[in-house]
Protein backbone atom coordinates (compact mmCIF):
# COMPACT_ATOMS: atom_id res chain seq x y z
CA UNK A 1 0.00 0.00 0.00
CA UNK A 2 0.86 3.60 -0.64
CA UNK A 3 1.47 3.72 3.56
CA UNK A 4 3.27 0.42 4.23
CA UNK A 5 2.48 -3.51 3.73
CA UNK A 6 -0.90 -5.03 4.89
CA UNK A 7 -1.71 -9.14 4.60
CA UNK A 8 -4.77 -11.36 5.46
CA UNK A 9 -3.64 -12.48 9.15
CA UNK A 10 -4.82 -15.63 10.54
CA UNK A 11 -7.09 -14.15 12.88
CA UNK A 12 -8.47 -12.53 9.91
CA UNK A 13 -9.36 -15.92 8.94
CA UNK A 14 -11.12 -16.72 11.98
CA UNK A 15 -13.24 -14.10 12.36
CA UNK A 16 -14.08 -14.33 8.89
CA UNK A 17 -14.61 -17.45 8.34
CA UNK A 18 -15.01 -19.33 11.80
CA UNK A 19 -12.69 -21.56 10.29
CA UNK A 20 -9.84 -23.47 13.07
CA UNK A 21 -6.29 -21.71 12.79
CA UNK A 22 -5.23 -24.00 15.76
CA UNK A 23 -4.60 -27.90 15.62
CA UNK A 24 -2.70 -29.94 13.16
CA UNK A 25 -1.11 -28.86 10.82
CA UNK A 26 -2.06 -29.93 7.18
CA UNK A 27 1.38 -30.53 6.03
CA UNK A 28 1.32 -34.14 5.32
CA UNK A 29 2.57 -35.03 1.84
CA UNK A 30 1.85 -38.96 0.79
CA UNK A 31 1.50 -41.02 -2.44
CA UNK A 32 -1.59 -42.40 -1.24
CA UNK A 33 -3.81 -39.94 -2.44
CA UNK A 34 -4.91 -41.32 -5.28
CA UNK A 35 -5.47 -44.61 -3.73
CA UNK A 36 -7.70 -43.26 -1.41
CA UNK A 37 -9.38 -41.36 -4.12
CA UNK A 38 -9.99 -45.00 -6.17
CA UNK A 39 -11.37 -46.96 -2.81
CA UNK A 40 -13.94 -43.81 -2.90
CA UNK A 41 -14.80 -43.93 -6.15
CA UNK A 42 -14.83 -47.67 -6.36
CA UNK A 43 -12.28 -48.08 -9.48
CA UNK A 44 -8.39 -48.63 -10.19
CA UNK A 45 -6.06 -46.00 -10.55
CA UNK A 46 -6.41 -46.94 -14.73
CA UNK A 47 -9.98 -46.03 -14.77
CA UNK A 48 -9.05 -42.78 -13.07
CA UNK A 49 -7.10 -41.93 -16.24
CA UNK A 50 -8.68 -44.01 -19.11
CA UNK A 51 -12.06 -42.58 -17.90
CA UNK A 52 -11.14 -38.81 -17.71
CA UNK A 53 -11.65 -38.72 -14.44
CA UNK A 54 -8.22 -37.44 -12.94
CA UNK A 55 -6.88 -34.56 -15.43
CA UNK A 56 -4.44 -31.98 -14.80
CA UNK A 57 -3.51 -33.08 -11.36
CA UNK A 58 -7.04 -32.95 -10.09
CA UNK A 59 -10.47 -35.25 -9.39
CA UNK A 60 -13.71 -34.18 -11.18
CA UNK A 61 -15.84 -33.25 -8.91
CA UNK A 62 -19.15 -35.07 -10.43
CA UNK A 63 -17.47 -38.26 -10.55
CA UNK A 64 -17.36 -37.85 -6.57
CA UNK A 65 -20.62 -36.71 -6.36
CA UNK A 66 -21.89 -39.19 -8.31
CA UNK A 67 -20.26 -42.38 -6.56
CA UNK A 68 -21.48 -41.30 -3.15
CA UNK A 69 -24.85 -40.39 -4.50
CA UNK A 70 -25.77 -43.53 -6.53
CA UNK A 71 -24.19 -46.06 -5.27
CA UNK A 72 -26.12 -47.78 -2.57
CA UNK A 73 -23.79 -49.89 -1.14
CA UNK A 74 -21.27 -46.83 -0.10
CA UNK A 75 -20.83 -46.75 3.30
CA UNK A 76 -22.09 -43.67 5.33
CA UNK A 77 -18.55 -42.76 6.01
CA UNK A 78 -17.48 -43.10 2.67
CA UNK A 79 -20.27 -40.60 1.11
CA UNK A 80 -19.09 -37.97 4.24
CA UNK A 81 -15.53 -38.16 3.26
CA UNK A 82 -16.63 -37.60 -0.53
CA UNK A 83 -18.85 -34.58 0.18
CA UNK A 84 -16.37 -33.20 2.21
CA UNK A 85 -13.72 -33.86 -0.36
CA UNK A 86 -15.90 -31.53 -2.95
CA UNK A 87 -16.90 -28.78 -0.24
CA UNK A 88 -13.31 -28.28 0.81
CA UNK A 89 -12.41 -28.21 -3.23
CA UNK A 90 -14.66 -25.89 -3.88
CA UNK A 91 -15.12 -23.50 -0.86
CA UNK A 92 -11.10 -23.40 0.47
CA UNK A 93 -8.46 -24.83 -1.56
CA UNK A 94 -10.50 -24.16 -5.29
CA UNK A 95 -7.79 -23.93 -8.11
CA UNK A 96 -8.51 -22.59 -11.68
CA UNK A 97 -10.47 -25.52 -13.05
CA UNK A 98 -13.78 -25.03 -11.48
CA UNK A 99 -14.97 -28.44 -11.93
CA UNK A 100 -11.89 -30.37 -10.31
CA UNK A 101 -10.29 -30.76 -6.26
CA UNK A 102 -6.67 -31.97 -6.11
CA UNK A 103 -6.76 -35.66 -3.97
CA UNK A 104 -4.41 -34.84 -1.46
CA UNK A 105 -6.89 -33.08 0.98
CA UNK A 106 -8.48 -36.44 1.38
CA UNK A 107 -5.30 -37.55 3.65
CA UNK A 108 -7.08 -35.31 6.33
CA UNK A 109 -10.61 -36.76 6.11
CA UNK A 110 -9.89 -40.85 6.08
CA UNK A 111 -10.61 -40.51 9.45
CA UNK A 112 -13.57 -38.45 10.42
CA UNK A 113 -12.78 -38.50 14.02
CA UNK A 114 -10.23 -36.15 13.87
CA UNK A 115 -11.20 -34.19 10.83
CA UNK A 116 -11.86 -31.46 13.49
CA UNK A 117 -8.27 -31.64 14.84
CA UNK A 118 -7.23 -29.78 11.81
CA UNK A 119 -6.42 -25.54 11.45
CA UNK A 120 -8.14 -25.46 8.40
CA UNK A 121 -8.27 -21.85 8.93
CA UNK A 122 -4.29 -21.78 8.52
CA UNK A 123 -4.43 -24.51 5.36
CA UNK A 124 -6.68 -21.92 3.66
CA UNK A 125 -4.81 -18.88 4.05
CA UNK A 126 -1.12 -20.75 3.03
CA UNK A 127 -3.00 -21.66 0.04
CA UNK A 128 -4.21 -17.82 -0.53
CA UNK A 129 -0.78 -16.80 -0.30
CA UNK A 130 0.78 -19.14 -2.58
CA UNK A 131 -2.24 -18.38 -5.39
CA UNK A 132 -1.30 -14.74 -5.07
CA UNK A 133 1.76 -15.02 -5.62
CA UNK A 134 1.48 -17.36 -8.55
CA UNK A 135 -1.49 -14.62 -9.90
CA UNK A 136 1.14 -11.73 -9.56
CA UNK A 137 3.40 -13.44 -12.37
CA UNK A 138 3.18 -12.15 -16.08
CA UNK A 139 1.36 -14.76 -18.07
CA UNK A 140 -0.96 -15.42 -15.28
CA UNK A 141 -4.95 -14.47 -16.19
CA UNK A 142 -6.93 -15.90 -12.92
CA UNK A 143 -7.07 -15.87 -9.28
CA UNK A 144 -7.81 -19.05 -7.26
CA UNK A 145 -7.94 -19.61 -3.87
CA UNK A 146 -10.77 -18.54 -0.83
CA UNK A 147 -12.44 -15.54 -2.73
CA UNK A 148 -14.46 -15.25 0.31
CA UNK A 149 -11.54 -14.74 2.44
CA UNK A 150 -9.91 -12.22 -0.05
CA UNK A 151 -13.35 -10.26 -0.69
CA UNK A 152 -14.33 -9.94 3.13
CA UNK A 153 -11.18 -8.88 4.52
CA UNK A 154 -11.01 -5.98 1.60
CA UNK A 155 -14.07 -5.29 2.91
CA UNK A 156 -13.48 -5.19 6.67
CA UNK A 157 -10.55 -2.85 6.05
CA UNK A 158 -11.14 -0.33 3.46
CA UNK A 159 -14.00 1.28 3.99
CA UNK A 160 -14.23 2.79 0.90
CA UNK A 161 -14.49 -0.11 -1.28
CA UNK A 162 -17.24 -1.83 0.69
CA UNK A 163 -20.70 -3.10 -0.96
CA UNK A 164 -24.06 -3.09 -0.03
CA UNK A 165 -24.41 -4.41 3.36
CA UNK A 166 -27.21 -7.45 4.06
CA UNK A 167 -27.02 -7.50 7.47
CA UNK A 168 -26.26 -4.82 10.26
CA UNK A 169 -25.87 -6.93 13.20
CA UNK A 170 -24.26 -10.46 12.89
CA UNK A 171 -24.75 -13.09 15.75
CA UNK A 172 -21.61 -13.18 18.17
CA UNK A 173 -21.14 -17.20 16.76
CA UNK A 174 -21.79 -16.37 12.86
CA UNK A 175 -18.90 -15.43 10.20
CA UNK A 176 -18.24 -12.42 9.79
CA UNK A 177 -18.29 -12.79 5.97
CA UNK A 178 -21.94 -13.66 6.36
CA UNK A 179 -22.49 -9.87 6.64
CA UNK A 180 -21.90 -8.96 3.28
CA UNK A 181 -24.00 -8.54 0.49
CA UNK A 182 -22.17 -8.65 -2.70
CA UNK A 183 -23.36 -8.11 -6.35
CA UNK A 184 -21.77 -8.47 -9.28
CA UNK A 185 -20.70 -5.64 -11.33
CA UNK A 186 -19.74 -5.46 -14.89
CA UNK A 187 -16.35 -5.37 -15.71
CA UNK A 188 -14.65 -2.54 -17.09
CA UNK A 189 -11.02 -1.22 -17.89
CA UNK A 190 -13.19 2.18 -16.29
CA UNK A 191 -13.79 0.48 -13.57
CA UNK A 192 -9.80 -0.95 -12.96
CA UNK A 193 -8.61 2.74 -13.54
CA UNK A 194 -10.57 4.13 -10.93
CA UNK A 195 -10.19 1.02 -8.10
CA UNK A 196 -6.30 2.01 -9.16
CA UNK A 197 -6.54 5.51 -8.98
CA UNK A 198 -8.51 5.17 -5.34
CA UNK A 199 -5.65 2.77 -4.06
CA UNK A 200 -2.95 5.65 -5.19
CA UNK A 201 -4.83 8.46 -3.22
CA UNK A 202 -5.59 5.77 -0.29
CA UNK A 203 -3.95 7.00 2.95
CA UNK A 204 -3.08 4.83 5.94
CA UNK A 205 -5.92 7.04 8.20
CA UNK A 206 -8.90 6.02 5.76
CA UNK A 207 -8.21 2.17 6.57
CA UNK A 208 -10.15 -0.08 9.46
CA UNK A 209 -6.96 -1.10 11.08
CA UNK A 210 -8.60 -2.79 13.62
CA UNK A 211 -12.47 -3.63 12.56
CA UNK A 212 -12.68 -6.83 15.38
CA UNK A 213 -11.73 -4.67 18.55
CA UNK A 214 -8.65 -4.19 20.33
CA UNK A 215 -6.09 -6.46 20.73
CA UNK A 216 -7.50 -9.35 18.51
CA UNK A 217 -4.43 -11.49 19.85
CA UNK A 218 -5.72 -12.30 22.71
CA UNK A 219 -9.34 -13.74 21.19
CA UNK A 220 -6.33 -15.71 18.65
CA UNK A 221 -3.12 -15.80 20.02
CA UNK A 222 -2.13 -17.93 16.92
CA UNK A 223 -1.85 -14.92 15.02
CA UNK A 224 1.09 -13.67 17.12
CA UNK A 225 3.12 -17.20 15.41
CA UNK A 226 5.86 -15.72 13.26
CA UNK A 227 7.02 -18.72 11.10
CA UNK A 228 5.86 -20.84 8.28
CA UNK A 229 2.14 -22.11 7.52
CA UNK A 230 1.69 -25.06 4.93
CA UNK A 231 -1.14 -26.74 2.97
CA UNK A 232 0.44 -30.12 1.55
CA UNK A 233 3.32 -28.97 -0.47
CA UNK A 234 2.65 -25.23 -0.45
CA UNK A 235 5.09 -23.82 2.50
CA UNK A 236 4.52 -19.92 3.20
CA UNK A 237 5.98 -17.71 5.40
CA UNK A 238 3.89 -15.67 7.96
CA UNK A 239 5.17 -12.91 9.42
CA UNK A 240 2.93 -10.66 11.77
CA UNK A 241 5.95 -8.27 12.20
CA UNK A 242 5.60 -6.66 9.35
CA UNK A 243 1.68 -5.65 9.68
CA UNK A 244 1.71 -4.55 13.32
CA UNK A 245 -0.67 -1.67 12.77
CA UNK A 246 -3.28 -4.75 11.94
CA UNK A 247 -2.82 -6.04 15.94
CA UNK A 248 -3.07 -2.55 17.41
CA UNK A 249 0.90 -1.75 17.47
CA UNK A 250 3.26 1.11 15.95
CA UNK A 251 4.57 -0.36 12.90
CA UNK A 252 8.18 -0.53 12.96
CA UNK A 253 10.38 -1.41 10.45
CA UNK A 254 10.50 -5.71 10.50
CA UNK A 255 13.04 -7.82 10.08
CA UNK A 256 14.51 -9.33 7.17
CA UNK A 257 12.48 -11.92 5.09
CA UNK A 258 13.68 -15.72 5.39
CA UNK A 259 15.55 -16.47 2.11
CA UNK A 260 14.09 -19.80 0.64
CA UNK A 261 16.62 -22.82 -0.67
CA UNK A 262 15.50 -22.27 -4.59
CA UNK A 263 12.77 -20.22 -6.27
CA UNK A 264 11.40 -19.28 -9.24
CA UNK A 265 8.91 -17.06 -10.07
CA UNK A 266 9.07 -16.90 -13.99
CA UNK A 267 6.56 -15.84 -16.53
CA UNK A 268 4.99 -18.62 -16.70
CA UNK A 269 2.76 -19.34 -13.47
CA UNK A 270 2.77 -23.28 -13.95
CA UNK A 271 6.54 -23.30 -13.02
CA UNK A 272 5.82 -21.07 -9.88
CA UNK A 273 8.65 -22.66 -7.29
CA UNK A 274 9.75 -22.19 -4.27
CA UNK A 275 11.31 -24.93 -2.11
CA UNK A 276 12.01 -24.26 1.81
CA UNK A 277 13.86 -26.38 4.34
CA UNK A 278 12.02 -29.68 5.04
CA UNK A 279 9.36 -29.44 8.12
CA UNK A 280 10.06 -26.15 8.64
CA UNK A 281 6.86 -25.24 9.35
CA UNK A 282 6.09 -27.97 11.55
CA UNK A 283 8.63 -27.01 13.28
CA UNK A 284 8.10 -22.99 13.83
CA UNK A 285 3.82 -24.10 14.37
CA UNK A 286 4.75 -27.03 17.08
CA UNK A 287 6.84 -24.34 19.03
CA UNK A 288 4.45 -22.09 19.74
CA UNK A 289 4.11 -20.19 21.74
CA UNK A 290 7.06 -20.94 23.36
CA UNK A 291 9.04 -20.13 20.71
CA UNK A 292 8.49 -18.48 17.09
CA UNK A 293 6.26 -16.11 18.71
CA UNK A 294 5.95 -12.27 19.05
CA UNK A 295 5.86 -10.87 22.06
CA UNK A 296 3.26 -7.91 22.38
CA UNK A 297 4.90 -6.25 25.13
CA UNK A 298 7.50 -5.46 23.09
CA UNK A 299 5.92 -3.42 20.71
CA UNK A 300 4.21 0.29 21.32
CA UNK A 301 0.88 0.59 21.32
CA UNK A 302 -0.43 2.65 18.08
CA UNK A 303 -1.90 6.06 18.24
CA UNK A 304 -3.55 6.73 16.33
CA UNK A 305 -4.01 3.58 14.90
CA UNK A 306 -2.28 4.25 11.53
CA UNK A 307 0.72 5.19 13.60
CA UNK A 308 4.78 3.63 12.31
CA UNK A 309 7.92 5.08 13.76
CA UNK A 310 9.78 7.77 11.80
CA UNK A 311 11.87 5.44 9.86
CA UNK A 312 9.64 2.98 8.73
CA UNK A 313 7.88 5.48 5.99
CA UNK A 314 11.23 5.96 4.73
CA UNK A 315 12.54 2.59 4.69
CA UNK A 316 9.64 1.29 3.13
CA UNK A 317 10.05 3.39 0.12
CA UNK A 318 13.39 2.34 -0.81
CA UNK A 319 11.77 -1.19 -1.28
CA UNK A 320 8.61 -0.42 -2.70
CA UNK A 321 8.78 2.62 -5.12
CA UNK A 322 8.45 2.10 -8.93
CA UNK A 323 12.20 1.28 -10.91
CA UNK A 324 12.46 1.45 -14.79
CA UNK A 325 15.57 0.54 -16.52
CA UNK A 326 16.07 3.38 -19.25
CA UNK A 327 17.46 3.58 -22.69
CA UNK A 328 20.67 3.57 -21.49
CA UNK A 329 20.07 0.62 -19.42
CA UNK A 330 20.75 2.92 -15.88
CA UNK A 331 18.06 2.08 -13.38
CA UNK A 332 15.98 4.99 -11.90
CA UNK A 333 13.06 5.73 -10.62
CA UNK A 334 10.19 5.71 -12.15
CA UNK A 335 9.39 9.69 -11.39
CA UNK A 336 9.34 11.76 -8.25
CA UNK A 337 6.31 12.00 -8.03
CA UNK A 338 4.82 8.69 -9.75
CA UNK A 339 2.33 6.66 -8.02
CA UNK A 340 2.29 2.82 -8.21
CA UNK A 341 -1.17 2.90 -10.73
CA UNK A 342 0.87 4.82 -12.90
CA UNK A 343 3.51 2.83 -12.79
CA UNK A 344 1.65 -0.74 -13.37
CA UNK A 345 -0.73 0.80 -16.23
CA UNK A 346 2.26 1.86 -18.40
CA UNK A 347 3.59 -1.31 -17.69
CA UNK A 348 0.95 -3.09 -18.97
CA UNK A 349 0.65 -0.87 -21.95
CA UNK A 350 4.14 -1.56 -23.10
CA UNK A 351 6.24 -4.16 -25.10
CA UNK A 352 10.34 -3.82 -25.12
CA UNK A 353 10.50 0.07 -24.36
CA UNK A 354 7.58 0.95 -26.67
CA UNK A 355 4.69 2.28 -25.29
CA UNK A 356 1.42 1.04 -26.87
CA UNK A 357 -1.95 2.90 -26.42
CA UNK A 358 -4.37 1.64 -24.00
CA UNK A 359 -7.13 0.58 -26.74
CA UNK A 360 -3.92 -1.77 -28.04
CA UNK A 361 -6.36 -4.73 -27.40
CA UNK A 362 -9.27 -3.33 -29.78
CA UNK A 363 -6.37 -2.47 -32.99
CA UNK A 364 -6.42 -5.10 -35.71
CA UNK A 365 -3.22 -7.24 -35.30
CA UNK A 366 -1.83 -6.06 -38.50
CA UNK A 367 -1.79 -2.47 -37.29
CA UNK A 368 -0.25 -3.97 -34.07
CA UNK A 369 2.57 -5.99 -36.11
CA UNK A 370 3.16 -2.68 -37.90
CA UNK A 371 4.07 -1.00 -34.81
CA UNK A 372 5.94 -3.70 -33.55
CA UNK A 373 8.01 -3.72 -36.72
CA UNK A 374 8.88 -0.18 -36.63
CA UNK A 375 9.81 0.04 -33.34
CA UNK A 376 12.43 -2.68 -34.05
CA UNK A 377 13.58 -0.73 -37.16
CA UNK A 378 14.37 1.86 -34.72
CA UNK A 379 16.30 -0.02 -32.46
CA UNK A 380 18.07 -1.30 -35.46
CA UNK A 381 18.64 2.34 -36.89
CA UNK A 382 19.96 3.06 -33.70
CA UNK A 383 22.61 0.29 -33.34
CA UNK A 384 23.88 1.37 -36.43
CA UNK A 385 24.54 4.96 -35.23
CA UNK A 386 26.06 3.82 -32.59
CA UNK A 387 28.30 1.57 -34.52
CA UNK A 388 29.74 4.82 -36.66
CA UNK A 389 29.64 7.26 -33.36
CA UNK A 390 26.89 8.99 -34.63
CA UNK A 391 25.20 11.52 -31.72
CA UNK A 392 21.70 12.19 -31.89
CA UNK A 393 19.97 15.57 -30.95
CA UNK A 394 19.27 15.08 -27.47
CA UNK A 395 15.71 16.53 -28.52
CA UNK A 396 14.84 14.79 -32.02
CA UNK A 397 12.28 17.15 -33.44
CA UNK A 398 9.12 15.69 -34.06
CA UNK A 399 9.18 15.63 -37.85
CA UNK A 400 11.84 12.87 -37.56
Amino acid sequence: MPFGEMTIMLHDVAFILGLPIEGNMVSGTSDDALTHICGLLGVTETDLVEKNLYIGGGIHCDSIIKACRDEDDRAPETRAIGFLLVTLGSTLFVDKSGSRVRPANVLELVDLEIVRRYAWGTATLAYLYRQLGVASRNGCRALSGCMTLLQAWIYEYFPCFRPHRERLVILPDAPRAAQWDVLCEPKSMERLYSFRARLDSLTADEVMWLPYGQQPYEAHPRTLMTGFISHHGVIEPYLPERCLRQLGFQQIIPQKIPQPLRVYRGEDPKAYTVVWPDRVDEMCWSMFPRGFSLLASQFTPAVPRSASTADYIGWYQTFSHPWIVNDRDVVQPYGPDATVGEYWMAEFSQKDGFIFDPIVDQLPQEFVRIKEGLYDMRKLVKRFDDSLGFQRPPNPPSAE
